[in-house]
């Protein structure tokens, strides 16, 4: 087994590795190179602290990490179904956790899917503790009435800097997706806006589309608490005036704010996961 840089390794072996990997699994992933680039930036995904494991000249395994300062996160992590339960997944954990220790990085977290036992069993076993639930949720949404408030197009250094007092003054707990620095980096990957009334703003919201539906990768108001529900309730009327029958937000975070108020806006629950870290230092 040889385990090799991931900036050592073309970006199209790489997809297509993970892919594979992850193809029978409970959420399966189907990079492209352009979505595996956008998630390297956003994510801050380092292929220089990320490895690709080898056995006789063949991809089977990956560790995929991305670095913030001090802290370290597993972005992807796992072997082709035929290299499983052999042992080569402690040896891949163990030898990335150390690399990352030796730079520094004090804490490391990851995202395991509730339902698959095995893998958080593996986790647990190797030091990792499990921190809290993030769920993802969906909505069918219908015209209610008109959205009284104004959305206007911005940039992502003001999403990041208003994501920032958000932090501070309503006391988000964002995961590492949602992060003011994540939603810095996605650009110009999602809409972004912020959220005025009467001239004043008071909120902003990342959002985007696919096929099926719209998604919210973020929405909160700057300093007022009291508008978060508010805020929501319009952009969902927003949503469903612009045609849209649906509208999902992933891995929510069950301590955030947010979490609350998309429970209580009756979004279906689809997916479960679970948040884990282990500090290294």
């Amino acid at each position: 087994m040889e385990f090799k840089k991931a900036s050592e390794v073309p970006k199209v072996t790489i997809v297509d590795l993970v892919n594979n990997t992850f193809k029978d699994y409970t959420v399966p992933v189907n990079w492209t190179i352009t979505s595996f680039e956008y998630d390297i930036r956003e994510n801050s995904i380092s292929l220089e602290d990320s490895y690709i494991v080898y056995e006789d000249n063949n991809p089977i395994g990956f560790s995929l990490v991305s670095v913030r300062g001090a802290r370290g996160r597993i972005d992807a992590f796992g072997f082709l179904k035929e290299y499983r339960l052999k042992g080569y997944g402690s040896e891949l954990l163990y030898y990335t956790t150390e690399k990352l220790k030796w730079k520094g990085i004090t804490k490391v977290t990851l995202e395991v899917v509730d339902e698959e036992t095995s893998a958080k069993k593996f986790y647990l076993k190797h030091g990792f503790k499990e921190k809290r639930i993030l769920e993802s949720f969906i909505k069918y949404i219908d015209k209610i009435e008109e959205p009284k408030f104004k959305y206007v197009q911005t940039d992502y250094k003001y999403v990041h800097d208003r994501a920032v007092e958000a932090l501070h003054y309503i006391g988000r707990k964002p995961n590492w997706q949602r992060e003011p620095k994540t939603l810095e980096l996605s650009r110009d990957r999602y809409q972004m806006e912020r959220i005025t009334s009467k001239g004043f703003t008071i909120g902003y919201v990342v959002w985007g589309t696919t096929k099926e539906g719209a998604f919210i990768v973020d929405i909160s108001p700057i300093i007022d608490e009291s508008k978060y529900v508010e805020i929501v309730e319009d952009f969902l009327n927003r949503l469903a005036h612009m045609n849209f029958k649906s509208v999902t937000i992933v891995s929510l975070p069950e301590d955030d704010i947010l979490y609350s108020i998309i429970k209580d806006k009756e979004f279906t629950p689809f997916l479960k996961q679970v948040e884990m870290e282990k500090r290294i230092h």
